[in-house]
């Protein structure tokens, strides 16, 4: 069992000790002489609190590291580190407490405030007593008494510090200049909360132990685009509370945090901790660590994915076909087809000429449904190579009778051939398979299940599984998004197949974990699942699918903590709002912004306000994105800065559902955005350098990413 885990494990013995002993006894002193043998018996394991990992910051005299807070709001503990010379001077917990050492010697004195309160700012205090915590040693006091903390030795001290309110929700703390009383100050209104830290030597041997654990990179996309390890999924700072609970299905979980710097990386582990995720720790030094650790960084978006097909191809050999063949084969009337496999969206953003659009896993039922002769080529299609690919090969796999091939390159490769693109498209072009090719390709794909070893399990499997305190599960719906949102099943979150082969690290953190998938036709799921199961994971399929389910059209969303208070204005507030001098901030997706935003707007991505507000002289700030969701923790974020902020109930999109235009014109950015990686043709469909080099560096995966110990192909 690693380090991290054995000190959860004991963290969460004790505190749920601690707990059951509050409920029943209730704040008291009493409580207190009851709690202090367990959290001495916290602090004589020694070995989980490791100085390197619980040291005190350079510069500093003590650091408070936080171990645990309760969702309810009502426990926290901490662990203090402090050298020779940390002093605190007599002051209030307004909550009982309990302190306990692990190490070194931390003397405390006790104290009574004795005066009327007549006097607003001053006070006195009278001696209760004193007491040298060392190790094993613990003590505590009620919220009305005061105490004074000192290291009186040489040796580095850390104790455990145990309040009946986290930290950072106490209000009104207070202490005195002296232990005489005196004039009275605020106590550390915004404590500064860390986090223990791993380096990246002990990242790299939990990576390779048997415990679960997911790395989660909260840098934006942008930044983790620019190198990222293999092992850890996106998960941006600005969408976090979002985002989040998907990606961490079990609380118990090891979590290591990667961030821009460490003080970032300590912000992003206490609001994991908010949510109920303990089990967290920070890479010290990001990923500059890993580079020096020598683990592998890369670049790009989809690494995994992109590298994982670009073996899939030189395993199985799957046909190509060059975008000068397949410009013969349309000059010539050759008979064939030409498939591209992207979601709809995309295909109407920029596609090869005379393309039909079947999308991921879609494409097996598509392709039935032509009801081909056999002498009928099939070429599949996409931007660059891996979902074509896949798709080539799933149809291949599948048993289809016809010459299957990729177009090397995609749309991007056709393009750089001096092909016509197109854009839009007419629904002729989108194929949309009948019961009988559904039929027809169930019959196919039945056999593959069988001959790949794909489980299928019933309702009983799937609660033994969900609860299994000891594995992550996840749950996907591989339908069409039109498919989820007219009903899914309560619990499983809308993955369509295709595009979770693409984006199975940003939905999937735990590369251990079990995923579950479930589709309405016996066909998708097993696809999927075909796949999923050769990138190295394990994967089964709900045989009954949605049959007998209770169906829900509503959401599962729910974000790990709630925003900060702000106000909420609507839409019709917007022009008033600018017209008295607010500002407008856009702080979602800058791609979106770019594309359309409400009149007036800026753009900032959420974790960079701090720095884009530098140059704001406003009196009111007004916040929306896309959906309103982000707008508002950015709003709570700023309020809590001391700005007076709102959101835009419903954002852009209930701005532009009730009429009013959004526009692409007089983009303002205050500050350079990085909160996305853009696609060469994203930017410019011309831009055949880009894309030149764009398929180049899909290409170089192959020899550049080392899969061996991750995938069963």
């Amino acid at each position: 069992m690693s380090l991290m885990t054995r000190r959860y494990e004991s963290v969460v013995s004790t505190m749920n000790e601690v707990r059951r002993l509050r409920d029943s006894m209730g704040p008291s002193d009493p409580l207190i002489v009851a709690i202090a043998p367990l959290l001495s018996n916290l602090a004589l394991q020694e070995e989980i609190f490791p100085e390197t990992t619980f040291s005190v910051n350079d510069g500093t005299k003590s650091t408070i590291y936080e171990l645990w807070t309760d969702v309810d709001g009502r426990l926290g503990l901490y662990a203090s580190a402090g050298l020779q010379g940390k002093y605190q001077p007599p002051h209030d917990h307004r909550t009982w407490s309990c302190i306990a050492g692990v190490r070194g010697a931390e003397h405390n004195c006790y104290f009574e405030r004795t005066d009327d309160r007549s006097i607003e700012d001053r006070g006195t205090l009278e001696p209760r007593g004193e007491l040298t915590l060392r190790a094993g040693i613990a003590n505590g006091m009620m919220g009305h008494l005061f105490h004074s903390i000192e290291v009186v030795e040489q040796e580095p001290s850390l104790h455990l510090h145990l309040y009946g309110d986290p930290l950072d929700r106490l209000e009104g703390r207070v202490y005195f200049d002296s232990d005489a009383g005196g004039r009275i100050k605020p106590f550390m209104t915004y404590p500064s909360l860390h986090t223990a830290l791993v380096s990246a030597k002990e990242l790299r041997e939990m990576l390779e132990d048997d415990e679960e654990i997911a790395v989660l990179d909260t840098r934006e996309l942008g930044e983790w685009a620019t190198g990222h390890l293999l092992e850890a999924s996106p998960a941006p700072k600005s969408r976090l509370e979002l985002d989040v609970s998907a990606l961490l299905p079990r609380v118990g979980l090891r979590v290591v945090v990667i961030a821009n710097d460490n003080p970032a990386g300590h912000d992003a582990a206490h609001l994991l901790r908010r949510g109920g995720y303990r089990n967290v720790a920070v890479l010290d030094g990001g990923i500059e660590s890993c580079l020096q650790e020598g683990l592998a960084v890369h670049d790009g978006i989809g690494t995994f994915e992109k590298a994982f097909g670009e073996l899939v191809q030189a395993k199985n050999e799957t046909p190509t076909i060059k975008p000068a063949g397949l410009q013969s084969m349309q000059a010539n009337d050759i008979d064939h087809v030409l498939i591209d496999c992207r979601p709809t969206t995309e295909f109407e953003q920029f596609r090869v000429h005379g393309a039909k659009n079947a999308p991921g896993v879609e494409l097996l039922v598509a392709v039935e449904d032509l009801d081909l002769a056999l002498s009928t080529q099939v070429v599949v299609s996409c931007a660059g190579r891996t979902r074509s690919i896949i798709g080539a090969q799933t149809l291949i796999d599948a048993g289809v009778p016809n010459s299957v091939s990729c177009l090397e390159g995609g749309v991007m490769g056709w393009r750089i051939a001096g092909g016509e693109v197109q854009t839009g498209s007419a629904p002729q072009d989108v194929l949309s398979p009948r019961p009988l090719s559904t039929t027809r390709a169930r019959e196919l794909v039945e056999p593959l299940a069988e001959s790949n070893g794909i489980v299928l399990i019933d309702e009983s499997a799937l609660a033994t599984y969900l609860a299994d305190t000891n594995r992550c599960t996840y749950l996907f719906d591989v339908r069409s998004p039109d498919s989820y949102r007219a009903g899914h099943r309560a619990g499983f979150e809308s993955a369509p197949g295709g595009q979770l082969i693409q984006e199975l690290t940003h939905r999937v953190a735990v590369p251990r974990a079990r995923i579950v998938l479930l589709d309405d036709d016996g066909i998708s799921a097993i696809l999927t699942a075909h796949w999923v199961k050769q990138m190295g994971y394990e994967v089964c399929v709900l045989a009954a699918g949605l049959e007998g389910q209770h169906i829900v059209t509503e959401s599962d969303f729910k974000p790990l903590v709630q925003p900060s208070p702000s106000s909420a204005v609507s839409w019709h507030a917007v022009e008033t709002e600018l017209a008295g001098g607010g500002v407008l901030i856009d702080c979602g997706s800058s791609r979106e912004y770019r594309h359309g935003h409400i009149p007036g707007s800026r753009h900032c991505t959420r974790s960079k306000i701090a720095d884009g507000l530098k140059g704001v002289d406003v009196e009111r700030l007004l916040f929306t994105c896309e959906d309103g969701s982000v707008a508002e923790f950015a709003a709570g974020d700023a309020a809590a800065q001391g700005w007076t902020a709102a959101h835009l109930i419903g954002g852009n999109s209930e701005w532009e559902s009730s009429g009013n235009s959004l526009t692409d014109a007089d983009p303002v950015f205050l500050v350079e955005p990085v909160d996305i990686w853009v696609k060469p043709y994203k930017t410019n469909t011309d831009d055949t350098a880009a894309m030149k080099r764009y398929l180049e560096w899909e290409v170089g995966l192959r020899r550049g990413v080392d899969l061996t110990d991750r995938l069963a192909i």
